[in-house]
């Protein structure tokens, strides 16, 4: 079991902080986890900003039954 701490600065000033906890058979080595956490991460926040950017999905005006989630499921 993993714990981690993420604080979000702006401008020189703690704006945010989340915990966050995981499970992993990773080695309990500090170093690891957090290069596996943060390249989740970085791969999270890529595959959001594509959605967001190059299909404007944030902007998408389809709010119809399953049309919504069937539209992201085609995007992704």
């Amino acid at each position: 079991m993993a714990m981690i701490v993420s604080m979000r600065e702006e401008k020189g000033q703690l704006r945010a902080t989340e915990t966050r906890f995981f499970l992993s058979s990773l080695p309990a080595d500090p170093k690891t986890i957090a290069a596996a956490v943060r390249q989740h991460w970085g791969i999270e926040n890529t595959l959001h900003w594509s959605l967001d950017v190059v299909f404007n999905e944030e902007n998408a005006c389809v709010h119809k039954s399953n049309a919504p989630e069937n539209l992201a499921l085609i995007r992704k």
